[in-house]
């Protein structure tokens, strides 16, 4: 493995005895690369790092889907491929089903109920500091936790410039994060509406496998 750089989709090692990790996907056995970045070894573990600039630099406004990893200290550490922490605060969110109120203690020692570790959310960024690191919020009724759908990462920097991030096609959704964490659901309960979804899947993945510009507003167009 070494220094070389790998492309999203190239071939890195046989999964024999070994885990895929952050930056990998397992195909037929194979370990391949998702991340145009450096493969990492750690015991069986087997990670890809970004190399820049696939690293996701946050900007105030910005929609991102993200992945909860860690609930401390009133916050959830939301992994958003940027180099920094992303976080989501506890008075950042706003509770299902009850109007604006304060947090409370209570509310501190049942984080879990709202957004646990694994749970895939679609946030905005709320403030980015000098550090680099970014505090996320979910005040508004199109963010929070994302289920029934599929989850793809690319290249953000593969993605086309988009005038919205929330998707709507005939029969699908799409959440085009800024960070290049994708979210398609199907917005019916139909075989075709799957079938759109699969078809979405398989097209943007060939799109970032090859390392070609994805315009997920023609994905049906083509």
């Amino acid at each position: 493995m070494g220094n070389k750089i790998y492309l999203p989709g190239d071939y890195i090692c046989e999964a024999e005895g070994l885990i895929k990790g952050h930056g990998t996907e397992l195909s037929s056995n194979k370990i391949l690369s998702t991340y145009f970045g450096h493969v990492k070894q750690i015991n069986k573990l087997i990670t890809v790092v970004p190399v820049s600039p696939c690293r996701y630099v946050p900007e105030v406004g910005d929609v991102v889907v993200g992945r909860v990893t860690q609930i401390f200290n009133k916050k959830w550490r939301v992994e958003t491929n940027s180099k920094n922490d992303t976080v989501l605060s506890l008075s950042a969110i706003s509770l299902p089903g009850v109007a604006q109120r304060r947090k409370s203690e209570e509310d501190e020692i049942n984080m879990n109920r709202f957004f646990d570790v694994d749970d895939l959310l679609v946030c905005e960024v709320q403030k980015v500091n000098k550090s680099g690191s970014a505090a996320l919020h979910t005040r508004n009724d199109k963010y929070g936790k994302l289920s029934n759908g599929v989850f793809i990462q690319v290249p953000h920097i593969l993605l086309c410039p988009l005038k919205a991030r929330f998707l709507k096609f005939d029969g699908i959704e799409i959440i085009a994060g800024c960070n290049g964490y994708l979210w398609i659901q199907a917005s019916e309960d139909s075989a075709e509406s799957y079938r759109r979804v699969s078809f979405a899947c398989k097209r943007i993945r060939e799109l970032s496998f090859q390392g070609m510009k994805i315009n997920l507003e023609a994905i049906f167009d083509e």
